[in-house]
């Protein structure tokens, strides 16, 4: 047993990187070109925006009353602890291009109902068989100090892409750790007022 264990060690010594593969490799803040932002305003005046926000709302509503009938390409999340979506578009019809659109029009409604952007970055993880790189948007409620009183405590935004290949869109919100009962809305509801 012992070789088998000082064979792992050195193993480990040898490439520091199996010994933690949380950290990243890279790590910077997401920068939209020019070309990039002409685009995503292009992409919010458009019919396949009103069209993608459409599909959304509908699965959203299919969701709350019969959650086994929503599309392939959307989970719903709904624990203790968080409320959220994944989208996978390998199993929608939208452009990964769109994809990514809608990656920051989540965020850039957010801001707008009373949310502050608090990280925007981008992690590329070195995994055994590929390279993971995730953009995240981190949104917290403007009065951090009351967070007892706000719906969420931080929504987190990811874009996950396996060798630069879209893979998975993201949408985590955390809700307060508390033991107090509390009259607050629901993931649904702030779904609806992004989406409105």
């Amino acid at each position: 047993m012992a070789d088998i264990f000082t064979h792992f060690r050195a193993k480990l010594k040898d490439n520091p990187t199996l010994s933690n593969i949380s950290k990243p490799k890279s790590h910077k803040p997401i920068r939209r070109t020019a070309e990039e932002t002409r685009d995503f305003d292009k992409w919010k005046a458009s019919t396949r925006q009103t069209s993608m926000l459409t599909w959304l709302r509908e699965q959203l509503m299919t969701y709350q009353s019969a959650p086994t009938k929503t599309q392939d390409g959307i989970d719903f999340i709904a624990s203790p602890t968080s409320k959220g979506f994944r989208l996978h578009p390998a199993l929608t019809r939208f452009p990964d291009t769109a994809v990514v659109h809608l990656f920051d029009y989540l965020k850039e409604q957010l801001v707008a109902i009373d949310y502050t952007l608090t990280t925007s970055d981008s992690r590329l993880f070195k995994r055994d068989y590929w390279d993971e790189t995730i953009q995240r948007h981190v949104l917290k409620p403007k009065n951090a100090q009351n967070t007892e009183e706000s719906l969420f405590l931080e929504i987190t935004i990811e874009l996950i892409l396996k060798d630069n290949h879209l893979c998975q869109l993201r949408m985590n919100a955390y809700v307060p750790n508390t033991d107090m009962p509390r009259q607050t809305g629901d993931f649904a509801d702030l779904m609806q007022a992004i989406l409105a």
